[in-house]
C-alpha cells in the first residue's frame, strides 16, 4: 500500500499524524521538534520561539 518516507524513516500514511492535533500530516509541511512531529499550525501555536525584543512568535 501507500506509505511516506519522512526523517529517516517510513511511515504509513494514516499514521504520520500531527502530536497535539492528530491531523495527517501526508500531504502538507510539518516541523519536527525533538522527535515528534507538528502540522504547521500547531507548531506555530504552541511551540514557535518567541522573540525577546517583540514577545511575537518566530516563524519560518
Amino acid at each position: 500500500g501507500p506509505f511516506l518516507v519522512a526523517m529517516g524513516k517510513s511511515w504509513h500514511k494514516d499514521e504520520f499524524i500531527c502530536t497535539h492535533c492528530h491531523s495527517s500530516l501526508a500531504d502538507v509541511g510539518f516541523v519536527e521538534d525533538h522527535g515528534s512531529v507538528y502540522c504547521v499550525c500547531c507548531y506555530e501555536q504552541f511551540l514557535a520561539p518567541t522573540c525577546f525584543k517583540c514577545q511575537q512568535k518566530i516563524l519560518g
